[in-house]
């Protein structure tokens, strides 16, 4: 072990520094870390806590100063593990084997760790401040990045103060994110985390399986006249997302069609191009995207 502590490991802003980072750092180089010293010291260490109560952990001396550390304004606390700070030193010594140091600093500085498809991962331009720089293959993607998070927030504001409005002219109150795996997964644990600081009364829902069960659940109560259809792909070929977003277009038709406010052309923003739709609100097509939008990630 090269002596990096867990306190070191995850509160320095750049915890390599100092520190002899091997080959394996270099994002071309894949390591099996089972194969590693490191891998047995995990081993050996994870046997010493093996059995042992979390309680009879929790009372040695020194746990807490050796199993918590900040980072910013994160505090990250580590003692209610049935581990040790033996264990944690392990883990950060099985992270140096594995190089990981070495590919983070590779993914920040926009080299093509994503060996699959031979590019950048480009979410980390989505966390640079505008005034920065990111680049990816030469060329500064932020200033792109900024133009679409301002769209994004300019959406959503018109949505909460109810500019954005349905076919029949009801605002917006029931958003529906039709996604698959991280489309999916993403969004719901975003809304489920920050539920408790929204703004209005807008209530959120998922729909990923297409089992016609998951289109029941989210539309359980629901008035289409009133709802925003949000589909989330990255390449809008994914089965069940298509699936699922053709399902909530007739359900908004047909929902719509038979209600007491008769569709039409409305003059707010949600409809007409802005929205997606046709140059003729007055299609059927046209007033059925004031309740649809496309997210690409």
């Amino acid at each position: 072990m090269s002596g990096v502590t867990p306190r070191d490991f995850f509160s320095s802003k750049n915890p390599d520094d100092g520190f002899d980072w091997s080959e394996a750092d270099r994002p071309d180089t894949a390591v099996d870390v089972t194969l590693t010293h490191a891998w047995d010291d995990l081993t050996d260490a994870f046997d010493e806590v093996r059995g042992r109560h979390l309680r009879e952990l929790m009372a040695a001396d020194g746990r807490r100063e050796a199993m918590t550390a900040e980072v910013g304004d994160l505090y990250l606390d580590f003692t209610r593990h049935r581990a040790t700070p033996k264990v944690l030193d392990a883990l950060v010594a099985v992270a140096e084997a594995a190089g990981l140091a070495g590919r983070r600093d590779a993914m920040l500085a926009g080299e093509h760790i994503n060996t699959t498809e031979d590019r950048a991962v480009g979410h980390v331009a989505l966390r640079t401040p505008d005034d920065a720089t990111f680049e990816i293959d030469g060329a500064d993607v932020v200033p792109e990045v900024h133009q679409v998070l301002d769209a994004m927030a300019d959406l959503v504001e018109r949505v909460h103060s109810g500019e954005w409005v349905g076919a029949t002219g009801e605002p917006i109150r029931t958003v529906i994110n039709v996604g698959i795996g991280g489309s999916d997964l993403g969004p719901e644990m975003a809304y489920r985390a920050l539920r408790g600081f929204r703004n209005g009364g807008i209530e959120c829902r998922f729909v990923s399986n297409v089992d016609p069960a998951g289109i029941a659940a989210a539309t359980d109560g629901v008035d289409p006249a009133s709802t925003l259809v949000v589909v989330v792909s990255k390449t809008f070929t994914t089965a069940e997302t298509l699936t699922n977003a053709l399902t909530l277009r007739e359900w908004v038709r047909a929902g719509i069609a038979t209600s007491d406010n008769e569709p039409g052309d409305q003059d707010g923003p949600g409809g007409g191009d802005e929205s997606g739709g046709e140059d003729d609100d007055s299609s059927d097509d046209g007033w059925v995207a004031q309740h649809f939008v496309a997210v690409s990630t």
